[in-house]
């Protein structure tokens, strides 16, 4: 009913330029990307999918029929701008993210990470949580509190061969990996990054194309070099 209606983005075009190339996904046929009612009809549907996972497991009352009525007016009313949810729900809501990998942490505008406990038993946790967190969507602010708790120690035990998976977290825990072998003195990593997909590559979870392994051997090599500095 609505995929003929006019879209007020507003600001003389440029909302739908910042729509189309920030929150239209590209469709499952790989070639297409949603137009407006698409994405509204995602967001939606991802909103009170949860809501109703929530009801279930919690033995809470669902009534199918107001959630039928309530869902309709808040996809006329976000159709038509009169209110919008934030940037990552119009991008991650109602996606394999939220709806079968439950990845909720997806759906945040922004996070924090401290630095002051960094002298226990996990020392690249901050880091960790921040990369995580990064390639995730999520913009993430840190301090700087955990300075001159720990000392480095190059890693002195031979060699360590990781293979880094093609996933999120397959990157997440090479960077751990890193940093642990710097900060407890173990074996030097030698990461394969045979894997990791191609550049250009369509990501289909996420959504978007790969950038191939090259940023992720960048930053471990930026890494070791400020490391083995001190």
């Amino acid at each position: 009913n609505y995929s003929g209606l006019n879209k007020t983005f507003g600001f003389d075009g440029l909302g739908e330029i910042v729509y189309r190339r920030s929150y239209s996904r590209l469709k499952s046929d790989g070639l297409n990307h949603e137009e407006w009612f698409e994405t509204v009809e995602r967001v939606i549907n991802g909103t009170f999918n949860i809501q109703r996972k929530h009801c279930i497991e919690k033995s809470l009352h669902w009534d199918y029929q107001e959630a039928q009525n309530l869902a309709q007016k808040m996809y006329d009313k976000i159709f038509h701008m009169k209110f919008c949810p934030p940037g990552r729900g119009l991008w991650a809501m109602g996606t394999s993210l939220t709806e079968e990998s439950n990845c909720y942490t997806s759906l945040n505008n922004c996070a924090f990470v401290s630095t002051e406990f960094i002298a226990g038993t996990l020392f690249s946790k901050p880091f960790v949580f921040l990369l995580d967190l990064t390639m995730l969507g999520v913009g993430v602010g840190f301090d700087t509190k955990g300075a001159r708790q720990i000392i480095l120690q190059k890693p002195t035990l031979p060699c360590t061969n990781i293979q880094i998976s093609d996933t999120r977290e397959g990157w997440v825990n090479s960077l751990q990996s890193l940093l642990e072998s710097y900060f407890q003195g173990t074996a030097e990593t030698v990461f394969d990054y045979s894997l990791i997909r191609p550049e250009g590559t369509l990501v289909k979870g996420f959504g978007g194309k790969s950038s191939g392994y090259a940023p992720l051997k960048t930053m471990h090599d930026t890494i070791r070099e400020i490391l083995n500095l001190n």
